[in-house]
């Protein structure tokens, strides 16, 4: 980062980011991958911010992960991909 001039940087999961799993795995990789990246702007938050994965197979537990990923683990965000499962984000 230093010799290509970047001070910050923000990390979030790429795709398909947790949307592969299905159900209960989604939930559990969701807070994984979350707890993984705030590990590391914990340990580095002069360099480092992150943005949450959320399992949006289940709104309940999405809302829930926002919650936790933005109060408890002082992540800045979330990370919505384009689709979910091929699915446009505005399909019903």
């Amino acid at each position: 980062m230093d010799s290509q001039g970047i001070d910050m940087r923000v990390l979030s999961l790429s795709s398909p980011n947790v949307y592969e799993w299905r159900g209960e795995a989604q939930i559990r990789m969701a807070r994984h991958v979350n707890d993984m990246t705030a590990a590391l702007v914990k340990a580095h938050s002069d360099r480092f911010a992150g943005l949450a994965s959320l399992p949006l197979h289940d709104i309940e537990a999405s809302l829930l992960e926002i919650d936790r990923a933005t109060q408890e683990l002082d992540l800045r965000g979330v990370m919505i991909g384009s689709n979910v499962a091929g699915m446009q984000l505005d399909e019903p």
